[in-house]
């Protein structure tokens, strides 16, 4: 179930989002949201296991530590990511893109 503060933060906009996260360090979210914007969006450390982003654009977002372990991922926009000590074990990525 999606965490509806969360959603609404992101609904603010990437940089309110970017804010909120240094301000409340948060790591953990709970996510079943599909065909956002998240693009360059600081999702860094954050538990992203079992996420519904399927079609969500993460273009240029901030992935490093983040763990999407059993995440849908399928069409979904991942182009320059950072995704240092990402954990993608067993994600969906049917259909999404990853080049530049």
């Amino acid at each position: 179930m999606a965490n509806f503060q969360h959603l609404e933060i992101l609904r603010q906009g990437v940089e309110i989002w970017n804010q909120w996260r240094l301000d409340e360090q948060k790591s953990v979210l709970t996510i079943d949201w599909h065909d956002l914007n998240l693009c360059e969006a600081n999702l860094t450390a954050v538990n992203l296991e079992g996420a519904n982003l399927r079609e969500a654009d993460l273009s240029e977002a901030n992935l490093e530590r983040a763990d999407f372990r059993e995440a849908n991922l399928a069409k979904t926009s991942l182009i320059a990511t950072q995704a240092l000590e990402t954990n993608f074990q067993k994600v969906i990525l049917t259909g999404a893109c990853i080049e530049d």
